[in-house]
């Protein structure tokens, strides 16, 4: 037996056949809503079927959370970056958008880096170094032309050295190692021949200051002085060697001569230079009837250039600006440095 429900008929057909049928129709515009995170939905049955609707929250901050993180040795502030949308921007650096769904991050074209003009170049991961390659000296001299030296005073006049360090203004302009030095003097074949000869070589602590780097005495004697009159070239050595290697810079050199007993004819030579013994004898300023006569020592032809103001046995091992007899000296004599 059967009983109709839920949509569902039933029937005869002639006398022994049953049918069913469903009204599909009972049910039109039933639907039902569904929440989900960030998205909702409907869904809704009619003579059609079902139909499924569902929608998505525009992205928002309270929609969707984002994060990059940075990675790499190159990195700076803060590696990560969060949130729903996130922004880009460059340094050094061009970022742009294309249709494609893509972004494009161009960086300025490298060009190769020559060095000339007598510079070096190096890199160390991103720093990039330019040197100047060092001039390399075999030897030294603050005399370019030789042929324009004199006979600037003999070695035993009071007023030129007699145990009072002579500074030498030396500018070298390249690395120098050396170990020997030459100074040229002259004599006559009459008296004898005995003396020493002290070198020291300065650097400058500040303007007003300079501190010995290193120094040598050598003794000399000759019982032919005939044989060793006329100009001669005279060979110091023994140099310390915090004096021996000499970078780029300003430097003093200080010459000085002493014999036994001040005995001045055992050494009696006269050096040779680029200037005249006779210094100025006063300075003339601007304006009417200004000039100085008085205390020229304290003037400078060019500081430090001159007399130590006391006589010593050895080089000092620091001299002040103050201590120097300046003006009143204007020899310059011939100082070569070099390696055997």
């Amino acid at each position: 037996m059967f009983s109709n429900s839920n949509g569902i008929t039933f029937g005869m057909s002639g006398s022994s056949q049953v049918t069913a049928s469903y009204n599909s129709t009972q049910f039109a515009g039933t639907g039902t809503t569904f929440a989900g995170a960030n998205a909702s939905g409907s869904m809704t049955l009619n003579s059609n079927g079902l139909n499924l609707s569902v929608s998505v929250a525009a992205p928002g901050a309270a929609a969707e959370q984002n994060a990059i993180n940075l990675l790499g040795a190159n990195t700076a502030g803060n590696t990560t970056a969060t949130g729903s949308t996130i922004g880009m921007s460059g340094l050094n650096l061009t970022l742009s958008g294309t249709n494609a769904s893509q972004i494009v991050i161009s960086a300025p074209a490298t060009s190769s880096l020559v060095a000339d003009g007598g510079l070096s170049i190096s890199t160390n991961g991103s720093t990039i170094t330019l040197s100047q390659i060092p001039v390399v000296y075999r030897d030294w001299d603050n005399m370019r032309v030789i042929q324009s030296m004199n006979l600037i005073s003999n070695i035993t006049a009071t007023a030129f050295s007699r145990g009072r360090p002579l500074l030498i203004p030396m500018d070298v302009d390249g690395h120098l190692v050396w170990n020997k030095a030459m100074i040229e003097m002259s004599r006559s074949t009459s008296g004898s021949n005995a003396f020493t000869v002290g070198l020291g070589i300065y650097s400058f602590v500040n303007s007003s200051q300079l501190s010995l780097m290193g120094s040598l005495t050598n003794a000399f004697s000759a019982s032919n002085t005939a044989s060793v009159s006329g100009i001669r070239r005279f060979e110091l050595s023994g140099i310390g060697t915090g004096a021996s290697s000499l970078t780029p810079g300003h430097y003093m050199a200080a010459l000085m001569f002493s014999a036994n007993g001040d005995n001045t004819l055992s050494m009696n030579y006269s050096i040779r230079g680029g200037l005249t013994a006779n210094p100025p004898v006063g300075l003339i300023l601007p304006g009417s009837d200004s000039n100085v006569t008085a205390n020229l020592s304290s003037i400078a032809l060019r500081h430090f250039r001159g007399f130590w103001s006391a006589t010593t046995a050895n080089p000092p091992d620091t001299i002040g600006l103050t201590q120097m007899s300046m003006w009143t000296t204007g020899g310059h004599p011939y100082l070569w440095l070099g390696s055997n």
